[in-house]
């Protein structure tokens, strides 16, 4: 969101990211049970994973380039592979875990998901802290 507002000097451009994240996770919760019908949870998974590590390297590319509504898409995209992750990787505690040992499963996946997406928030902002931003941000950004 930063390189966006650096990039275009406007807060209305700057709160499209969340605007295109929250709605693509909307419609991606709506096409899910189609998708859960139709493909197993492991190609879900599988699917949702790599084809998420390929959009993130395209954000970044967008970025790079000053391709700023290319970027919107591809976080359109990113989000809807984490609103069909989400929900398939929870699916498949049952079919693993035990019926007795589930609450704790559950509690344990809840607890190191939030945690690791604390955690890299966390240390993103330390390492882009430590690094100046050069390595993340173009340099006509910072």
């Amino acid at each position: 969101m930063h390189v966006i507002y650096m990039e275009t000097a406007s807060a209305l451009f700057m709160s499209f990211i969340p605007v295109t994240i929250t709605l693509a996770r909307f419609g991606a919760n709506l096409i899910a049970p189609l998708l859960f019908t139709r493909f197993s949870l492991t190609t879900i998974l599988i699917f949702a994973t790599r084809t998420k590590v390929l959009l993130l390297v395209l954000v970044f590319a967008c970025i790079f380039y000053n391709l700023l509504f290319l970027a919107y898409i591809i976080v359109f995209f990113v989000s809807m592979m984490d609103a069909w992750f989400d929900p398939s990787s929870q699916a498949l505690v049952p079919r693993i875990v035990d019926k007795e040992k589930r609450v704790r499963a559950n509690s344990t996946i809840s607890l190191v998901s939030e945690g690791v997406e604390f955690i890299c928030w966390a240390l993103g902002g330390l390492l882009l802290a430590y690094v100046h931003a050069p390595f993340f941000i173009p340099t006509r950004c910072a």
